[in-house]
Parts: structure tokens; sequence; C-alpha cells
């Protein structure tokens, strides 16, 4: 009996050694199986994520973060384009929040803007300049300006330029600024001063094209560097005209510049707009100012770094915004940190009523 017991413990014993491994490689098994399913699980969502996604440039990826993504879409405003250069130009613009900047130009209007912008930047910023370069000398462009934040964006409106005429060795003769007017009247005068830099102080003449098919011509003898010419001419239509004065010296050099004229019809208001709601927001060197007119009105802003601001000098420093809106912000910049400014805002409506506030300050972070 006692050998039978000892034979049937054996075998047991032997059975589980021989089991007890092939349980082991079963769960071995069971975890690579759930690992790999995982793993394909992992695959079909990534999949699923990526066919989701739309393929227009909007929402790529160069627009949205997913860290970042912000409910307003953003505000543009103050677009300003320096026409100075022959070849070249920079186009700057504000908008209320943080948010990306590419622009739209061709040689014909309007621009298309279903397609990819021209340029483009990913930083997200309140202030833009993008500068276009290997343009056309002398020649008209049309742009639009747009900022996008997340899946919001905003385009502007469309703006036009035209870039310089070729000067060869023209360093010395230059068309310093143009001053007059841009809003008048149908069948009034339009005055516009050339102010014009010149170290040969030779004979100067002067041209001027109205836009509308009429010109007009000057002559004026150099006895300093600086001078000015004094054009005037009365549009007899209503639109908007592009004036462009030239101006040349006994060398031959040439150099021309132009502004855009707008003749609106004639208008019986006599009452000056009003100016509410003046709002400063200051930063290190800069600050941005808004305000409220109950017309649509201009939009300027004078400054200075003393406790006068004088409105009616040409010196005195100034930000300028030339579209009728009733809602206005313009940005000072290059300003001086820890700094006390005084300014003076300006606005004034179609016909050509103005309104200046008192003299606010602010002072720099």
């Amino acid at each position: 009996m006692q050998k039978y017991k000892s034979l049937i413990t054996g075998s047991l014993i032997a059975a589980m050694i021989i089991v007890t491994p092939l349980v082991t490689f079963a769960d071995n098994d069971n975890k690579d199986k759930k690992d790999n399913d995982n793993k394909e699980i992992q695959v079909r969502e990534i999949k699923s994520e990526k066919n989701q996604k739309e393929h227009s440039w909007f929402n790529s990826n160069w627009f949205i973060s997913r860290k970042d993504r912000i409910t307003s879409a953003p505000v543009i405003s103050n677009v300003v384009v320096d026409t100075n250069k022959t070849y070249k130009t920079k186009i700057k613009w504000d908008t209320s929040v943080r948010s990306n900047s590419f622009v739209w130009f061709s040689k014909t209007s309007p621009v298309d803007t279903s397609i990819k912008p021209t340029i483009k930047r990913n930083d997200r910023v309140l202030s833009h300049k993008i500068e276009l370069k290997k343009l056309e000398s002398n020649t008209k462009y049309y742009v639009v300006v747009g900022s996008a934040n997340g899946q919001n964006k905003t385009l502007s409106t469309e703006t036009s330029f035209t870039t310089g005429v070729i000067n060869e060795n023209n360093n010395n003769l230059s068309i310093k600024s143009l001053e007059g007017k841009k809003i008048i009247n149908v069948g009034d005068t339009a005055k516009v001063m050339v102010n014009v830099s010149d170290k040969g102080n030779g004979n100067l003449s002067f041209s001027a094209d109205w836009g509308d098919t009429t010109s007009s011509n000057q002559s004026s003898l150099l006895n300093k560097t600086i001078q000015s010419a004094t054009f005037n001419h009365i549009y007899n239509t209503i639109g908007t005209y592009t004036a462009t004065f030239t101006v040349t010296n006994n060398d031959g050099k040439t150099d021309s510049k132009s502004m855009e004229i707008k003749v609106v019809s004639i208008i019986s208001d006599i009452t000056s707009p009003i100016i509410s709601n003046i709002e400063t927001k200051v930063n290190k060197t800069d600050a941005t100012i808004s305000w409220i007119t109950n017309e649509p009105t201009t939009s300027s802003i004078f400054y200075n770094a003393t406790t006068t601001v004088d409105v009616n000098n040409s010196n005195t420093p100034k930000v300028v915004d030339s579209k009728l809106v009733t809602k206005h912000s313009l940005n000072i910049p290059l300003l001086v940190s820890s700094t006390l400014y005084h300014f003076i805002i300006k606005s004034v409506d179609a016909a050509n009523n103005a309104v200046t506030s008192i003299e606010y300050a602010f002072h720099t972070n």
C-alpha cells in the first residue's frame, strides 16, 4: 500500500513540473497579444485624427496651435504702406490680439485672397511688419493684409501703392514730403505743398499730374538745401485721384512722389464731430490710443515729450490714418521708456469739419 502511495505522489509532482512552464508560456502569449492589440488601436486613432483635419491652409498647423486657441477674431487697424522705395516696400498694421501675419498683393485688382497668401509669418504679434521685395519700379500694386489666431481670421480692405521711379545717381535730389488735404469738396481747390531737398542748390523745375488729365508746371531757384513749391488745382468731378509731383534739377536728375486726393459731394454739414471714450494702453516703448467719434472721421494723434503739443507745427510728431471711421485706434511707436508724453487727438469728417481734444498725457513703462 505504501508503495502505491509513493508512486501516485511522484506522478503528481512530475505533472506539476511539466504543466507550470506551459502555463507561463500561455500567459506570455496573452500579454504579447494584448500589446499588439493596443498598438493597432493607437495606429487607428492616429489615422482617424489625421483624416479629420481639414486641408485648407487657414486650418493648417501653421495657423492653429492646440495649446493656444483664441476665441475672439483679431481686429486689424493702422494699415500703413511705405511707398518711398523703388523695388521694395514695407507694410505695417496692428491687431487687437496676438495673431499671425499674411499678405496678398498683385498688379491687378481685386486681389485674389482665395489662394494662399504671397507672404506669411508664423509669429503671433500685435504690431505686424512685412517687407515686399523684388518689385517693379514705377508700378501700381494692390495689397490685402490679414491676421489669424487659431481658427479666427480677419482680412483688411484692399489698398494700393505705387513704387518709385528709377533715378540713377540721384543721391542729392529728393521729394521729402507732400502736404495737403486728402479729402476736399467737389469744386474746391486742392492745395499741395511739395517739399524738396537738393544739395546742388541749382535751378529746379516742378511738375504736377493731378490724375484727372490736368497737369501744371513751375520753376524755382534754390538758394538753400530745402525748398518748397505749392500747387493748386480745382477738381470738378467726384472721385479719388492720384496726384503725382515731379522735380528735376540742372543735372537732369528727377524724383517723383504721389498722394491720393478724395473729392466728395458738397455737404452742408458744418458741425464738428464729437470725440469720446478716449483710452490709452501704454507699454515700454509704444502706446495705443483709441477713441470714438459720433460720425465717420479721420484719425490723428499729435504727441510730444514736452508740456505743450502744437498741432499746427509741421515738426510735431504725429500718427495719421485717413480712413473715415467712428472707432479709432492708433499706435505710437518708438517711444522712450520711463518718459512722460503729452498728446492731442484730432478728427476730421467728410465735410472737413475738424475737432481736437484737450491735451492728455501718459507715462511709458
